[in-house]
């Protein structure tokens, strides 16, 4: 959360970008598809690197749709 709330005091569109990223991988896009579709908007943002971020985020969901039954 903090790393987010520093992208937002960089650009804040920028990081409403990464945001809707996230959304997309919650909602099972592929991550190589958000990679593609986001990478150019959401470029010079501060913090972790958004590959990072999305790659981590989607280890995370799937580590808990094993622990659940998935999302809704």
């Amino acid at each position: 959360m903090i790393d987010f709330f520093g992208k937002i005091g960089a650009n804040r569109e920028k990081a409403m970008k990464v945001l809707e990223a996230i959304i997309a991988v919650w909602h099972g896009k592929p991550v190589q598809d958000v990679l593609n579709e986001y990478q150019d908007f959401v470029f010079q943002l501060p913090g972790y690197s958004f590959e990072y971020i999305v790659y981590a985020l989607n280890w995370i969901l799937e580590q808990e749709d094993v622990n659940f039954t998935g999302r809704p």
